[in-house]
């Protein structure tokens, strides 16, 4: 689906092997580095160069439109989903977005003090774009040529259909404290900081790991 839509390189499923209750894909394999091994010592000229690829790549694919019929919050193909923002198991899929945050917030066992619960609420009661997300993009699912450009995502096994923000605040969940990752993901996907807040009251209450 993503590979018809998206003027990108994304892996191709070669086969797919039943084994100990699991099923491993066999692909093909993507030219490129992780980010990972180079993010740090990249120069902010490339850091920027960098930040214009993806958001290229990331304004065509939430532009893809989601399904009309059928769960709001799914996977990709209409079921459940992973995402380890939450838990290493699948959830979902959910009807609604305010089904999907009654999940989180029953989930996470906030507190839920007066001012959070209100707070949480208002931000939550804005309706958001539903988008076709990657849901795991962090350094390591991001590869870059040899001068640190893009050149495709990988692992897409979590991707779904979540709030257009979802993206942002899943990217930022993984290295809230390197500054580098943190300002490319502001110059790819903008700010969405009622949303990142919140997300980061529920994440003291609930790690997946």
């Amino acid at each position: 689906h993503i590979a018809k839509h998206i003027n990108t390189q994304t892996p191709r499923v070669i086969d797919a092997i039943p084994m100990n209750n699991r099923v491993f894909f066999v692909m093909t394999r993507i030219p490129g580095e992780p980010l990972s091994g180079k993010l740090g010592t990249m120069s902010e000229e490339e850091r920027t160069r960098l930040a214009s690829d993806l958001k290229r790549f990331f304004d065509q694919l939430r532009a893809l439109p989601p399904p009309s019929s059928g769960p709001q919050i799914c996977g990709i193909g209409g079921g459940p989903f992973i995402c380890y923002r939450i838990k290493s198991h699948f959830i979902g899929p959910f009807d609604t977005e305010p089904d999907f945050y009654r999940y989180l917030y029953d989930y996470s066992h906030l507190p839920w003090q007066d001012h959070l619960r209100q707070f949480c609420q208002k931000v939550h009661s804005r309706q958001h774009r539903i988008c076709l997300t990657h849901n795991d993009l962090v350094q390591h699912n991001i590869l870059v040529d040899s001068d640190n450009r893009f050149a495709g995502l990988i692992d897409w096994e979590c991707a779904a259909w979540l709030p257009d923000y979802w993206e942002y605040t899943r990217a930022y969940y993984q290295y809230p404290q390197f500054d580098k990752w943190v300002q490319l993901l502001k110059g790819v996907f903008g700010t969405w900081p009622d949303e990142l807040d919140a997300e980061m009251e529920m994440w003291k209450y609930n790690d997946p790991w």
